[in-house]
């Protein structure tokens, strides 16, 4: 629901300003960001109210809420954005939904204005891969930056900017960010990589 309890829990470093408390309507979308949000909990990825998912649309794009749980997503979960705005540094996101976006909106958001190609993001906490960055040689942004912050998605635009075509990259001391053109294409580079690192840490160990 809709209220100040929940953006006192959570830092926003926007203000939503709801066109409509109407969840968007329940499509083969949503009903795939459900499952591929089951399977991202099973995986240990979502812990608790941890990790968002978006899908674009012809103007803007539908992501998660704020505290919404990856593992238990209905449709009054998800919130469509329709535009962000900036104004004298402040940020202003135009919203449909019951709930407030996630708080990592922002970054969804420049990704999407960034990359054309890009019809899908997750942000996930996959710690398997955290700790196996540099074998995996997944590149990553420079910089440490708050979670939620036009900073952090700066940031992440700063690592897109040389690194043109990749669609997995790490935030630093954060998270990962999976980009697809499709979601099932995405959910599979999710599940690439994860399985990728399991295998490298579990070598160690018999090593």
């Amino acid at each position: 629901m809709v209220g100040g309890n929940m953006e006192q829990k959570i830092k926003l470093f926007f203000k939503t300003l709801f066109i409509k408390k109407e969840s968007p309507k329940k499509n083969r979308q949503i009903i795939d960001m459900i499952r591929w949000g089951r399977e991202f909990q099973r995986l240990n990825l979502a812990e608790q109210t941890t990790g968002n998912l978006s899908f674009r649309k012809k103007e803007g794009f539908v992501i998660t809420g704020t505290g919404a749980e990856l593992g238990g997503l209905l449709k009054d979960d998800f919130v469509e954005v329709l535009k962000v705005e900036k104004k004298n540094n402040k940020f202003l996101v135009y919203a449909k939904g019951k709930m407030f976006p996630s708080s990592e909106t922002l970054l969804h958001w420049e990704i999407y204005q960034f990359r054309k190609d890009v019809n899908v993001i997750f942000h996930l906490h996959d710690l398997s891969v955290l700790e196996k960055e540099k074998e995996l040689k997944i590149p990553s942004t420079q910089k440490e930056k708050p979670g939620g912050s036009y900073e952090l998605a700066q940031e992440s635009i700063r690592l897109l900017q040389k690194e043109k075509k990749i669609n997995y990259f790490i935030l630093k001391n954060h998270g990962v960010i999976v980009m697809g053109k499709s979601i099932s294409g995405a959910g599979k580079l999710v599940k690439f990589f994860n399985q990728k690192a399991k295998t490298l840490t579990k070598q160690q160990v018999v090593n």
